[in-house]
């Protein structure tokens, strides 16, 4: 997923950006109902979300996919705030454009303190990689975030394969460190 062309306006990196999301904004679509929009209509306005966060990220402030991510959701979350003005009151029985009722929609399996203890690890990691120095940074975003091969980053970095591996291990052990600092 490379977002710096994307922002450029290559095609085929925005329709990869763009299939990546794809399985997770049907899934917030599965998660809500607003009334007047059909599933169709909540997955396009995903779409419509993600390019804009798109065009609105600063690589400075994190890896794309949780700003992505939080940009779909948030947008979906306005759409419903947006919406409950004119909403009157409902049943929970009340059947959607699927005829699936808004019960069935509700999640009740999470587990809310292990989703706040991920979203803080996720927040540490993020601090931790902020810390490190520019390379290290650079490396281990375009690795684990950006998902470049190893071969295609040694090749730009004009380095081999071997010492590409041996830099990974010891940003991740940086890494590793400063997380067990904290």
């Amino acid at each position: 997923m490379n977002i710096k062309l994307a922002k450029e306006g290559n095609k085929e990196a925005i329709e990869e950006i763009l299939d990546s999301f794809k399985m997770f904004i049907i899934k917030q679509c599965n998660k809500i109902y607003i009334e007047g929009y059909d599933k169709e209509d909540l997955i396009q306005e995903g779409y419509i979300s993600l390019m804009k966060a798109m065009e609105k990220y600063d690589e400075a402030k994190g890896p794309f996919v949780a700003y992505g991510t939080r940009a779909i959701v948030n947008n979906y979350y306005m759409m419903i705030r947006n919406r409950a003005k004119y909403n009157g009151t409902t049943s929970l029985n009340r059947s959607n454009d699927e005829n699936i009722e808004l019960i069935d929609i509700i999640e009740g399996n999470e587990n809310i303190e292990e989703k706040m203890i991920l979203k803080e690890y996720v927040k540490e990691v993020i601090e931790a990689i902020a810390d490190m120095n520019d390379n290290d940074k650079k490396l281990i975003i375009d690795l684990q975030v950006n998902k470049i091969s190893g071969k295609q980053l040694a090749k730009e970095l004009g380095i081999s394969y071997v010492a590409l591996c041996k830099r990974k291990e010891r940003a991740l052990r940086k890494l590793k460190a400063k997380l067990e600092e904290k």
